[in-house]
This record gives structure tokens, C-alpha cells and sequence, in this order.
């Protein structure tokens, strides 16, 4: 939530801001930034809860 709030932050102004074409650049770039961080904190953790669920399974 507090994430989505920060990107929300900084996505606005571009897309309210009247720089004409370069608005929408700058925000995919933006947009892909935020991916490139989020996508292996989300394969990370994807990882975690499948490491903690075979090793419950191997416990019972």
C-alpha cells in the first residue's frame, strides 16, 4: 500500500504536467523502473513460501 502510495507520488506530476509527448516516456520509464525492483522481490518471496511449504510437508 505505502508502495503503490510512492509511485502514485511521482507518476502524477508526470502525467498532469504539460510536457506533451514526453509525459508517457517518462512514465513507462518510470513504470518499468518500479517493475525491475518489484519482479525478483516477488519471485523472492514466491520462492520463500515454497521453500517453508515442502519443508512443512517434509516435517509432517
Amino acid at each position: 500500500q505505502f508502495l503503490a502510495l510512492l509511485v502514485l507520488r511521482h507518476t502524477l506530476p508526470l502525467m498532469v504536467g504539460g510536457d506533451g509527448e514526453y509525459s508517457f516516456a517518462l512514465f513507462l520509464l518510470l513504470v518499468l523502473r518500479t517493475a525491475g525492483i518489484l519482479f525478483p522481490i516477488l519471485v523472492m518471496v514466491r520462492a520463500m513460501a515454497t521453500f517453508h511449504r515442502r519443508r512443512r510437508q517434509q516435517i509432517t
